[in-house]
């Protein structure tokens, strides 16, 4: 997020002292601490600079300096007693640190990109080891004594697009080595977390393209040399859009030998389908788990959140009324947060998500977020931020002080519980089922559960081996159950309990066709809200909607040579489709191919060839690759069903090649429209009828009629 605006609002979440004790580490789907008990964590996140401290610490200087350490570690020690202080109903038991780059970057160096917060040419090693060692790691230190469990990340923000083996990756491979080399880092790695990156938005493969493997190949090999350096503690790994989108790591998850990877994401007003005028608590949950899978395998820091409400009369043509945020939306000025929203709509369905899952941890995105700065540096007086404001009852300040002590309370009766012995004899484990359907390219989370004698029930899937009876047809990847081809197979989970008895269960695996024709395996809202009927074959989509499959891992047809799709009637409506996507992202350029009437198209998936314009409006010509299709299926405008009859995949002219115009096979050299007067124009002329000229490689040409 860009911080220029907010001065308030930066801070990190730190961990009750009657719990930094317990080193913390991941089991499963959860945080736990030393002594096994479930923990959730909320705090804050802030960034030592000047300019984000409201110059609080030290007034304005040219270059900030060893001489400037001593107050700004001052500063910090009294925002971490304030946050911690439950005397006066302050419950924070984390805290994000940001090593600000205002101490890495060399003011002697001249800015190459543009100088912001994404900008890493004036970054400076010989200055980064000096403050990591002199201002980072006692800030770090300083939390931990006062009871917080801290989370760290790199200095600045990544640049808008990074990529595999890319100078973003290697900036942070130093950053990552150089700090999960320090002693202190080391020996407190249970109380210290990393968070890799700060939003990242297009992490991309080192040819540009974005495939479903393309975040765990950016941030496996940092993970990897941390790793090698000796760090154990939870590493906290990001995903991409401004850290919203995590499906590439339902199939590709960043492994560890250590099992102690979290996820660190951000959450908006008005992200995962949730805003302030609709504040919809399923449909966020069902969202939040379509962005972010991880969350049934992996515990979850939303490491920035917050929202205050409207304080000024909005107007898109007055800058004085608004913030323009990281998706140059216009956002209504409010009291001091990122984010315009109120606690009675926007945060109480943000509540409910994060209860939902149960082991979402949170930091708000500052301090002044959570609680009136001034009012404790003036008066040692904590209270909720904003609350002496108008308004401010419905502020992220006065809520969180609410729902961090309920948190902490329940923190606490987890870690006072005392198993009995017949708690810790285990009698048998299930599955969350034991039969699954998965279509070829998709996963399923399976969730573990052990049974003790005393009727206690705990998830242990963190702690469980698998394996598969073919691997060639499905197999565990740790996490979820990926299905590679059509059969059937068997997984077994093998448990151990503490006393060292084994316990197994096993679960069957259906891997059907390509396209099942199901409720369960035709998604009707890809895009949209629709729905679909598998005793009819009727699939409605919203409006201009999408309706078929998604292959998380990627579903490869380079072995048939046509794709036929039939309906059961004909549908005239204007701009159906069926298309392929190459890219796990919707809003890429897919090969389509409308059906203008016919019940029945067939496609050739040797020659997926597409024109599209790039974001400068130049037109683009490239071959959809069908061996990684993630996503399959119809567009349409919405104004009427249709009824699918079969999909069909053929090798060789088997069937419904006649259709195909010879034209087909052959690969696009050029396309050109004209008036009808012979006078070129480009696509999007619209003055009436065109003629479009389409010229093959093969020197074939062909000539249509268009608008």
């Amino acid at each position: 997020m860009n911080k220029k605006i907010i001065i308030v609002c930066l801070a990190c979440a730190i961990s009750l002292s009657s719990m930094a004790q317990y080193n913390l580490h991941v089991e499963g789907r959860n945080l736990k601490d030393s002594q096994g008990h479930t923990i959730v964590l909320h705090g804050v996140m802030d960034t030592p600079s000047p300019y984000f401290n409201d110059y609080r610490w030290t007034k304005w200087v040219p270059e900030l300096t060893s001489n400037n350490i001593p107050a700004c570690l001052t500063y910090f020690d009294k925002l971490f007693s304030a946050i911690t202080d439950t005397s006066q109903g302050a419950y924070c038991d984390a805290f994000r640190l940001h090593m600000d780059p205002c101490w890495t970057n060399d003011p002697n160096k001249t800015a190459t990109n543009g100088g912001g917060e994404n900008d890493i040419s004036r970054f400076s090693e010989s200055r980064y080891e000096y403050y990591l060692q002199n201002l980072y790691v006692p800030l770090a230190k300083s939390a931990n004594e006062h009871g917080l469990y801290v989370v760290v990340r790199p200095p600045g923000v990544c640049p808008t697009n990074i990529y595999v083996d890319g100078d973003y990756q290697q900036y942070l491979l130093y950053v990552w080595d150089q700090f999960s080399k320090n002693t202190y880092i080391q020996e407190h790695a249970g109380v210290i977390g990393i968070e890799l990156a700060n939003e990242p938005v297009n992490v991309l493969n080192a040819d540009g393209s974005n495939t479903a493997n393309t975040l765990h190949d950016f941030f496996q090999p940092i993970v990897d040399k941390i790793r090698a350096n000796g760090f154990k503690g939870i590493i906290w790994v990001p995903g991409s859009s401004w850290q919203a989108n995590y499906t590439g790591y339902a199939t590709y998850p960043i492994t560890d030998e250590l099992k102690n990877i979290g996820y660190a994401v951000h959450d908006y007003v008005g992200w995962y389908g949730s805003d302030e005028n609709n504040p919809n608590v399923d449909g966020a949950i069902s969202q939040f788990k379509s962005q972010v899978p991880v969350v049934e395998t992996n515990p979850i820091m939303i490491t920035e959140v917050d929202w205050s409400p409207q304080v000024a009369n909005f107007d898109e043509n007055d800058a004085s009324t608004y913030h323009v945020n990281e998706h140059g939306e216009k956002i209504p000025n409010n009291l001091g947060t990122w984010a315009t929203g109120t606690t009675s709509n926007w945060g109480n369905a943000y509540k409910k998500l994060i209860e939902h899952y149960g082991n979402i941890s949170m930091t708000l995105s500052g301090t002044g977020c959570y609680i009136d700065i001034d009012s404790y540096i003036n008066n040692n007086k904590v209270i909720p931020a904003f609350s002496n404001k108008t308004g401010g009852d419905e502020a992220c300040g006065v809520a969180c002080f609410n729902w961090y002590k309920t948190y902490a309370e329940e923190n606490m009766e987890r870690i006072n519980y005392v198993p009995t012995t017949e708690d810790l004899d285990i009698e048998s484990i299930t599955a969350s089922s034991n039969n699954f359907t998965i279509s070829v390219g998709s996963n399923a989370v399976v969730t573990l559960i052990s049974h003790a004698k005393s009727g206690k029930e705990e998830e242990i899937t963190g702690k469980c081996t698998a394996t598969s009876s073919d691997e060639n047809v499905a197999y565990y990847n740790g996490s979820r159950i990926i299905a590679k081809e059509q059969g059937a197979c068997t997984v077994t989970f093998k448990y151990t309990d503490t006393n060292g008895k084994t316990l197994t269960t096993t679960v069957d695996i259906h891997v059907p066709e390509y396209f099942p024709l199901t409720n369960v395996g035709l998604n009707p809202s890809i895009y949209g809200n629709g729905f679909f009927d598998e005793t009819t074959g009727k699939l409605q989509t919203g409006q201009y909607g999408f309706g078929g499959w998604k292959f998380a891992s990627g579903l490869d047809l380079s072995a048939y040579d046509y794709l036929t799709v039939e309906l059961q009637e004909a549908n005239t409506s204007w701009g159906l489709s069926f298309r392929l996507f190459d890219s796990d992202n919707y809003w890429s350029n897919p090969y389509s191919k409308t059906f203008d009437g016919k019940t029945s198209i067939t496609i050739n998936l040797n020659h997926l060839d597409i024109e599209y314009e790039d974001a400068n409006k130049v037109k683009q010509y490239r071959t959809v690759d069908p061996s990684h299709i993630y996503i399959a299926g119809f567009w349409t405008m919405g104004d009427s069903p249709i009824y699918i009859k079969s999909i069909t995949l053929t090798k060789k002219a088997t069937s419904g090649i006649s259709q195909l115009d010879n034209n087909e096979k052959d690969e696009i050299a050029s396309v050109k429209y004209y008036t009808v007067d012979g006078h070129e124009v480009n696509a999007r002329y619209n003055k009436g009828m065109k003629i479009k000229k389409i010229t093959y490689k093969n020197g074939n040409v062909k000539i249509n009629k268009c608008l």
